[in-house]
């Protein structure tokens, strides 16, 4: 390791091949949310019998179901930093499984709150600027 790169040295002076750290973006990826601050100070899972997931498109799109509706937001990032706007959703009712509005609140309460993101591998977290986790995502296989 040199400078933040990998070097690999060929065998015979054939030559040496660099490998550079890649920034992942989010452009063009979807995920699968597992974990939502409740607003409370602690991180909950995911209600079983609900999906909530968002994609990140082209132009600073956002959208995504947030358990019962279905959601837009604006986003832009910049290193690990991240701004998500307020989201805009539809607004249907839904009384199954019990508690599904009430995670539906704390997950669009808590996605403009993210101040920063790590993604590692098929793994998503969304830190607000005091550290704490906003959200926690998993990558879903296009």
């Amino acid at each position: 390791l040199r400078d933040g790169n990998l070097f690999i040295e060929l065998k015979f002076d054939s030559g040496t091949m660099k490998f550079s750290p890649q920034a992942p973006g989010l452009v063009g990826t979807r995920w699968r949310v597992t974990g939502v601050n409740n607003g409370r100070g602690a991180l909950e899972g995911v209600i079983g019998g609900t999906e909530l997931h968002l994609d990140f498109g082209e132009g600073g799109a956002l959208d995504g179901s947030a358990g019962c509706n279905h959601f837009s937001a604006s986003f832009e990032t910049s290193g690990d930093q991240i701004t998500i706007g307020q989201a805009l959703s539809t607004r249907k009712f839904c009384q199954d499984p019990p508690g599904v509005m009430a995670q539906e609140t704390a997950f669009l309460s808590a996605l403009p709150q993210a101040a920063r993101f790590e993604r590692t591998g098929d793994r998503l977290e969304m830190r607000m600027a005091d550290g704490a986790l906003a959200a926690t995502f998993t990558r879903l296989q296009e």
